[in-house]
């Protein structure tokens, strides 16, 4: 199974079962008289029943494995993909799947008597299956909070295929994106997966070299008039600016997704594995879905932190959830029309699939000298006057410290000249907030054990 194609064509094969097995059910009615089932009719038809039931059960036993197996291999199935992050059942595909295959070629939107459709969706062939398959069907059940079902009269004796649903089945058989149909999550619920922020970073205020910062503005500036030149009649997917910054941390990747937001005029909303994983399986496939559909409806620029736990190579997971949750990202990304910045420290660990969906690669070295140099001195306040015997220059050759140490060192430094009751910033101020950052990184790197460190 390579494609959406082949998927629907196997899955609707199970379908002309279970419509086979609703002709089987009508007999089954149709042998009832005034005194009861006729014996021979009702028996040919409950035999004939259970030989669907298990045609059906295996059928899916053996999709699934091949499913499964080609998802390993990088295949991503639109349908497997939009029910997983819905977080639906097989029962609830096996429903969906049968009441699409209705729509497109039988007699359309029809519905259904719950009774006569439990008969049909359950396959386990036990009371207690039958009782908890019916009464999934009442309304108030998961079925019509997720809006998979509706119901045509009152009471819900007839159920249908929910229209919003209906829609989003039909466009993924036509090879369309489909939004989720998300009724019950509310946008704050959405939102709190992430963090929306105003951007605290200006462009001026990142320290990179000169012709890297003019790739990412040629990128962000020419992004949204690629479609006066018609190239989005050509592209349907991938159709976003997807940026990837990898470098040790402290070195500025999250400071320019800020300063992208800013010169864009968007906020950010960003997001680290903390927030998006969860414990229970397919939450974390959801959190991602999510992520991506707030930042589309509300034109964000998609921060996500520490993408490699996202986006680990499939080849070395060990779990099936470790690829579902790498498909779904990946294919978020590929539906994706906004701004995504992706930062890592561990570049060599993401799916390799990622490479061909990524607009823009920015390597974040550790600066050099003569950037440090100018790292120091942007850290500090307009509101602190500097000392004349401040010498920059030997702060950027003597302590190779990437940005986020600076900013460290710059901040101990404010509270020593604090201490010393000055409004001054001098240089002594500068090496005790740099020394003392030194001390933190060697205590870091030694192998201590775990506790508190003591200070003498």
């Amino acid at each position: 199974m390579k494609n959406d194609q082949e998927y629907f064509d196997n899955y609707f094969c199970i379908s002309e079962l279970l419509i086979e097995k609703d002709l089987l059910v009508d007999k089954l009615w149709e042998g009832k008289n005034d005194t009861g089932y006729l014996a021979s009719a009702h028996y040919q038809a409950r035999k004939a029943i259970n030989t669907l039931n298990s045609l059906i059960r295996d059928e899916e036993k053996r999709l699934s494995h091949i499913i499964r197996k080609a998802e390993s291999q990088g295949t991503i199935f639109s349908f497997e993909s939009f029910t997983r992050k819905m977080e639906l059942s097989d029962f609830e595909k096996r429903l969906m799947l049968f009441f699409l295959h209705l729509d497109l070629f039988c007699s359309g939107s029809v519905g259904f008597p719950r009774r006569k459709l439990a008969l049909i969706l359950d396959c386990e062939e036990t009371a207690v299956s039958r009782a908890r398959t019916l009464l999934d069907l009442f309304p108030g059940s998961a079925l019509y909070k997720k809006n998979i079902l509706s119901a045509i009269d009152i009471g819900g004796s007839e159920v249908r295929l929910a229209e919003s649903m209906r829609d989003a089945l039909r466009k993924l058989v036509s090879g369309q994106e489909a939004d989720l149909v998300m009724t019950e999550t509310t946008r704050e619920e959405i939102e709190a997966a992430g963090v929306v922020y105003e951007p605290e970073y200006s462009m001026e205020d990142v320290s990179l070299p000169g012709q890297i910062k003019e790739q990412v503005l040629m990128h962000l500036n020419t992004h949204g008039r690629l479609a006066s030149l018609g190239v989005m009649d050509k592209v349907r997917r991938g159709r976003g600016l997807c940026m990837l910054f990898y470098g040790p941390p402290g070195t500025g990747k999250s400071m320019l997704s800020h300063a992208i937001a800013r010169h864009l005029g968007k906020k950010v909303l960003q997001a680290s594995p903390a927030q998006i994983k969860d414990r229970w399986v397919g939450q974390t496939d959801k959190n991602i879905a999510a992520l991506f559909k707030v930042a589309k409806e509300k034109n964000y620029v998609l921060c996500l932190d520490e993408v490699d736990t996202l986006l680990f190579e499939r080849s070395e997971a060990s779990r099936s959830w470790e690829i579902s949750q790498t498909n779904t990202f990946l294919e978020e990304v590929e539906r994706f029309d906004g701004i995504l910045v992706m930062t890592t420290n561990l570049e060599g660990r993401l799916d390799p699939a990622i490479e061909r969906r990524v607009a823009l690669r920015v390597r974040f070295d550790a600066p050099d000298h003569c950037v440090r140099e100018t790292i120091w001195q942007k850290q500090i306040p307009s509101t602190v006057k500097c000392g004349e015997d401040i010498n920059w220059a030997r702060l950027g050759m003597q302590y190779s410290f990437t940005g986020g140490y600076i900013k460290n060192a710059v901040m101990s430094a404010l509270r020593h000249m604090l201490s010393r009751e000055s409004q001054v910033l001098e240089m002594e101020d500068l090496v005790y907030g740099a020394e003392s950052e030194m001390k933190g990184l060697l205590r870091s790197s030694a192998k201590a054990p775990m506790g508190f460190a003591t200070r003498g």
